[in-house]
């Protein structure tokens, strides 16, 4: 009984912290809110790259407004309203809480959660680059990349797939940027080996390998989405 009693303390604690966490975090729209619209020097709530972001963009623009905010563990979404004579926006707004409570990343879109979504895409590219590459260097090719030259296939396809994976989970920011660039990059890759194992290969077959990549690759907005915890993106696809 008296185990039993300590787990249930136990479990509960913990659930109340997270629960006090979760709370406080959602405070962090109104204190960026506030921070914004008082126009106020170095925004003591922003640290790290989102600190870098908004002294590179100049400063607070306009007046900015949230409404229908939600918390995920350390990821928030909010739609936002900025207003800037004699525009306004809107779209959505995700903040990435630091170990310290401060928001390390931020991220912006004006569009709505795609219908499809994307996020696999830079995945199978690269599953799809690191498959062809092991089947091309078990036929004598040689690997292009400097850095892997003269590694073992299998050891290239894991390096390939675990890099991307490590810099979409790294960070919100991380996520973001390396989603299109990695699709990009991983599906070109993949039509090209394809090409040089079918043969004869010429300069001319990167044009069409590019362009399909770019053409079925995340755009902007859908790599935004993508980055973002599937429950956000569902609530936000029904708000």
């Amino acid at each position: 009984m008296t185990i039993l009693t300590t787990l249930t303390a136990a479990i509960s604690s913990v659930f109340l912290s997270q629960y006090s966490m979760i709370g406080n975090a959602s405070d962090h729209f109104a204190t960026y809110e506030k921070q914004w619209n008082a126009k106020t020097p170095a925004m003591p709530i922003l640290t790290g790259k989102a600190k870098k972001l908004y002294t590179k963009l100049g400063g607070a623009i306009g007046t900015i407004s949230f409404d229908n905010r939600r918390w995920l563990g350390d990821v928030g979404l909010a739609r936002y309203t900025l207003t800037s004579t004699p525009k306004s926006y809107k779209g959505w707004m995700a903040f990435e809480k630091a170990f310290d409570g401060q928001i390390k990343g931020i991220a912006w879109t004006k569009a709505q959660p795609p219908k499809i979504d994307k996020g696999l895409v830079p995945v199978a590219g690269q599953i799809g680059d690191a498959g062809t590459t092991a089947a091309a260097l078990s036929q004598g090719f040689v690997e292009a990349n400097p850095l892997m030259a003269g590694a073992a296939g299998p050891f290239i396809a894991g390096a390939k797939i675990i890099g991307v994976q490590w810099a979409r989970g790294h960070s919100l920011d991380s996520c973001i940027n390396v989603t299109r660039p990695a699709a990009i990059t991983g599906w070109a890759a993949t039509l090209l080996n394809a090409a040089v194992m079918a043969g004869p290969f010429t300069p001319w077959s990167i044009v069409p390998a590019l362009g399909i990549a770019y053409a079925i690759s995340p755009d902007a907005n859908e790599a935004f989405w993508s980055c973002i915890p599937k429950p956000l993106t569902k609530w936000a696809s029904n708000s």
